[in-house]
C-alpha cells in the first residue's frame, strides 16, 4: 500500500498525517527513512504505555521494538525497496514489559513519487496469541482424548478442515497409513464418499450438520463393502466459542444385522399372525387370560369384533360345561409354562352358535425370561365333532396340504411352482383338471400361466372376464359352478373338456387380488362342497405366499445381475457370462469379440444439463446399444459412462462392421431429453479373439480398453480395433 501526499513542507506533511490517523483505533506511527519516529497517534501511545506523546518523537524505532535490530533494519529496507509488509513484532512498553503487535508497514511517498518515510499500523496481538495458545492446549488435550477413544474419532474445524484423528479412525475406514491430514476438506470428504453406499446422501448429511454449528447429530452409514457405521457428531468448544466438530464412528455391522433380522422376524411374525388360517390370540396372564390381541381368523370364527373380544377373558366365551376343564388347563399352564398345552373346548359365538376348537396355549417370555403373555391358537374342529367321516377326510386333506406346502414353498422358480401347485391341488380334492390365471386389472383380463389336463397351448393366452370370474375377483370370494355344460358363458378353456362342475378360488395377497384358481371335474355326481372350498381357500392362501416368494426371488435374481440405471447387465453378471463364453470359444474354436464404449466429454453433459439429463443420455445410449446388437450379444455397464459388449461368434472383420454401425447409431442421431436434444459422440475400442491366441479373458478386456484409450487419445469420436498379435490399434473407423 502506498499513500501519496501532495507536495508540501515537512511540517504540513506532519499535520496532514496527524489529522488522518489521530482518531484511528489501531496504533499508527511513521518514521523517517533512517527509522526515527516522527509521529505516533494516541492509540499507539496507549499500546506501549507512553502517557507523554512527546516521548516517542525522535526516538529510534530500534529502541522501541524488542526484536533483533537487524529485523528492524531489514524491515525498513524491504518496505523501502518492495513496498508493503505485514507480520508480528514485539514492542517494549515504558514499564519494560513486552507486548505483541500485528504490524503492517507501508511506504510514504510524495506526489512526485519520492520516498520520505515509512508508515506503520499496529494492532494488539496479545489476545490473538493467548487464543492461539489456548487453542493449541485444547488441541493437545483433544488429541490425547481422541487417541484414547475406543471408536474412530475425527476432529474438524468449522470449515471442515481435519485437525486431528486417531488410529482407530484410520483402521475403521481402511484409509492409507500415509493419509494426508493436510489435504483440503473436499479431498478428505471425497475419499470417504468413495467408501459409502450412497455418496450423495452422505455428502448432503455432512453439509447439513456443518450448516448448524451447535447441532448434535446421530445417524447410520452404510458402506459399499457391507459394513454399517454409527456416526455421532457434536460441536466442541474452546471456552464459550464453538471451534469445530468431533465426529465419532463405530462399527455396528453385527448389531445392525441383528436388529434387521429381528425386524424381519417381527414382520414375518405379524404377517403369520394376521394371515394365519387358524385363530390366534394373545392372552394377559396377569388378568385371568383376558384377550389382548386377536387375528382376523378368530374374529371370523367367533363373530365378535376385535374390540369386543378384547373386553372378554377367554373363560367368558367358553361354554359352561367346559369351564372346569378350562380352569384345570389354565392352572396347569401356570404351573408348567415350559410345555404347550392342548385341550378341546366349545366356544359361544356372537350369534349363539357353538363351535368346537382345538386350543393350544404357549407362554411368551420377555428379555428377562419372565412370562409376558400367553399365545392361544384356536383351530376350528366343529366339523370333526359333528361328523367323523368329514373329519377324517379333512385331516387327510390337511396332511396333504402340509406336505404340499413344504414342497411348493421350497420351490422358488415360478413355472415349476405353478405346475406343482396344480398337481397337488387336483390330488388334494380329487378333481380332474385345473388352471391358474393371474389378473391384470389394467386391461381387466386373465392371463393363464399354468394348466393341467386341458387343451394344449392354453398357457400364456388371455381370457376376458365373465360373470363368475368377475364375481370371484371383485368380491374376493370363491364360487362353485354346477352344471357347467349348460352355462352359456362357460370358460372357453373348459368348452371341450367335459367338465361338469367348477370351483373358482381367488388368490389373495392382503388387499390385492392376484388371480384365481379354476378346478374342474368331469363326474356329473361330483359337487364341490364346503370342505372343498375351505381346503382350496386355505391352499390358495399358502400358494399365494409361495407365488409371491417366487416372484420376489425372481426380482432379486434380476436385480443381482442388472444395473439399476440402464437395465443392462452389471459388471459382475457380465464377467460371469464372459467367462462362460470365453471357455466355450476356446473349447469349440469359435471367435469371440469385445467392444468397450465411452461417451466423449460425458462430464460436460452433466455439468451443462445436470446429472438427471446425464442419466437420460446414458439410458438412451444403453438402449441404442441393445437395439443395434443381436439378442445373443451381451451388453453391460462397465463403470461410469463406459459400456462393454461381448459378441459371440464374431471375428475381427465382423466386429469392425458392428462397431462402425454402433458408432453411427450413437453419434448420428441426437438424444431426446427433458432439456431438449443432446448430441454426443462416442469412442469405441474393440478386440477379437480366436482360439490360437494365448491370452486370458482379463487380458482381452484390457486390450479392448487399450484400444479405447488410443481412440480417445487420437481425438475421440472414432473406433479403434486392437490387433492382438501386434498389441496395436490397427483398424481405425471415424
Amino acid at each position: 500500500m502506498v499513500i501519496e501526499l501532495p507536495s508540501t513542507t515537512p511540517n504540513e506533511l506532519t499535520q496532514l498525517y496527524q489529522s488522518m490517523v489521530a482518531q484511528a483505533t489501531d496504533g499508527m506511527f511513521c518514521t523517517t527513512l533512517d527509522r526515527i519516529i516522527t509521529y505516533a497517534n494516541p492509540a499507539f501511545h496507549k499500546l506501549v504505555n507512553q502517557d507523554d506523546q512527546s516521548n516517542l518523537q525522535g526516538m529510534m524505532l530500534d529502541i522501541l521494538i524488542a526484536d533483533a535490530s537487524e529485523t528492524v533494519v531489514t524491515l525498513a529496507e524491504r518496505v523501502a525497496m518492495y513496498g508493503d509488509w505485514s507480520g508480528m513484532l514485539h514492542f517494549r512498553r515504558s514499564n519494560n514489559t513486552i507486548c505483541l503487535g500485528q504490524v503492517s508497514a507501508f511506504a510514504l511517498r510524495c506526489t512526485q513519487g519520492d520516498l520520505f518515510g515509512i508508515g506503520y499500523t499496529v494492532r494488539d496481538g496479545s489476545i490473538q496469541q493467548q487464543t492461539e495458545e489456548q487453542v493449541m492446549q485444547t488441541l493437545e488435550l483433544t488429541r490425547a482424548v481422541v487417541e484414547s477413544a475406543t471408536g474412530g474419532v475425527l476432529v474438524t474445524s468449522l470449515d471442515n478442515r481435519v485437525l486431528t484423528f486417531n488410529q482407530r479412525f484410520v483402521h475403521l475406514w481402511q484409509l492409507p497409513h500415509a493419509w494426508d491430514v493436510h489435504a483440503n476438506a473436499n479431498q478428505h470428504l471425497a475419499l470417504l464418499m468413495n467408501l459409502v453406499d450412497d455418496p450423495d446422501s452422505f455428502k448432503r448429511r455432512v453439509f447439513a450438520i456443518l450448516a448448524v454449528p451447535e447441532r448434535e447429530a446421530f445417524d447410520i452409514i452404510l458402506l459399499r463393502d457391507g459394513r454399517v457405521f454409527s456416526r455421532h457428531s457434536t460441536p466442541y468448544r474452546v471456552g464459550q466459542r464453538i471451534s469445530g466438530r468431533l465426529w465419532s464412528y463405530r462399527d455396528i455391522t453385527e448389531q445392525h444385522r441383528t436388529i434387521e433380522e429381528l425386524r424381519v422376524s417381527r414382520t414375518r411374525l405379524h404377517a403369520i399372525f394376521d394371515n394365519a388360517a387358524v385363530g390366534i390370540a394373545l392372552l394377559d396372564t396377569n388378568d385371568a387370560g383376558r384377550f389382548q390381541k386377536v387375528n382376523q381368523r378368530l374374529v371370523e370364527l367367533l363373530g365378535f369384533s376385535s374390540r369386543e373380544l378384547c373386553q372378554f377373558t377367554l373363560s367368558t366365551i367358553i361354554l359352561t360345561d367346559d369351564q372346569t376343564a378350562w380352569h384345570e388347563h389354565w392352572q396347569q399352564f401356570e404351573q408348567d409354562d415350559q410345555t404347550d398345552l392342548h385341550m378341546e373346548a366349545r366356544l359361544v359365538c356372537q350369534d349363539s352358535r357353538i363351535v368346537w376348537v382345538d386350543l393350544t396355549t404357549r407362554a411368551l417370555y420377555d428379555g428377562r425370561g419372565r412370562i409376558e403373555a400367553a399365545i392361544a391358537v384356536f383351530n376350528d374342529i366343529t366339523g370333526r365333532k359333528l361328523a367323523a367321516q368329514s373329519l377324517q377326510r379333512r385331516l387327510v386333506q390337511l396332511e396333504a396340504l402340509r406336505q404340499t406346502m413344504n414342497e411348493i414353498t421350497a420351490e422358488l422358480e415360478l413355472d415349476p411352482l405353478l405346475n406343482a401347485f396344480l398337481e397337488r391341488a387336483l390330488s388334494l380334492i380329487g378333481a380332474d383338471s385345473g388352471q391358474i390365471a393371474m389378473y391384470e386389472p389394467d386391461c381387466d383380463e386373465l392371463v393363464i400361466l399354468a394348466c393341467m389336463n386341458m387343451q394344449a397351448g392354453l398357457a400364456g393366452t388371455r381370457q376376458s372376464l365373465d360373470e363368475h370370474t368377475s364375481y370371484v375377483l371383485h368380491t374376493r370370494q370363491p364360487r362353485v359352478i354346477v352344471n357347467d355344460p349348460i352355462w352359456k358363458d362357460r370358460l372357453p378353456a373348459y368348452a371341450h373338456s367335459g367338465t361338469q362342475t367348477l370351483l373358482l378360488v381367488p388368490l389373495l395377497a392382503g388387499d390385492h387380488t392376484l388371480g384365481l384358481i379354476s378346478i374342474g371335474d368331469t363326474h356329473p355326481e361330483r359337487i364341490f362342497d364346503k370342505t372343498d372350498v375351505e381346503v382350496m381357500t386355505l391352499f390358495a392362501q399358502q400358494a399365494t405366499i409361495a407365488i409371491q416368494n417366487a416372484r420376489l426371488f425372481s426380482e432379486v435374481q434380476r436385480l443381482a445381475i442388472t444395473d439399476p440405471l440402464t437395465s443392462l447387465h452389471n459388471r459382475r453378471s457380465f464377467f460371469n457370462l464372459a467367462h462362460y463364453a470365453y471357455d466355450q470359444a476356446t473349447r469349440y474354436n469359435h471367435a469371440l469379440s469385445f467392444l468397450l464404449l465411452d461417451i466423449d466429454y460425458f462430464k460436460l453433459v452433466n455439468d451443462t444439463f445436470g446429472h438427471r439429463v446425464g442419466d437420460q443420455v446414458l439410458q438412451a445410449v444403453a438402449e441404442r446399444c441393445v437395439a443395434t446388437l443381436r439378442s445373443v450379444d451381451i451388453v453391460a455397464r462397465y463403470g461410469g459412462e463406459e459400456i462393454v459388449m461381448m459378441l459371440p461368434d464374431t471375428d475381427q472383420a465382423n466386429v469392425c462392421h458392428v462397431a462402425s454401425r454402433l458408432h453411427q447409431a450413437l453419434a448420428g442421431v441426437p438424444i431426446q431429453t427433458e432439456c431438449g436434444e443432446v448430441s454426443i459422440t462416442v469412442s469405441i475400442g474393440g478386440v477379437s479373439y480366436h482360439h490360437h491366441h494365448a491370452i486370458s479373458l482379463e487380458q482381452l478386456i484390457d486390450q479392448a480398453d487399450q484400444a479405447l484409450y488410443q481412440a480417445k487419445q487420437s481425438g475421440r469420436d472414432q473406433v479403434m480395433i486392437m490387433d492382438i498379435d501386434t498389441s496395436c490399434a490397427m483398424i481405425t473407423i471415424r
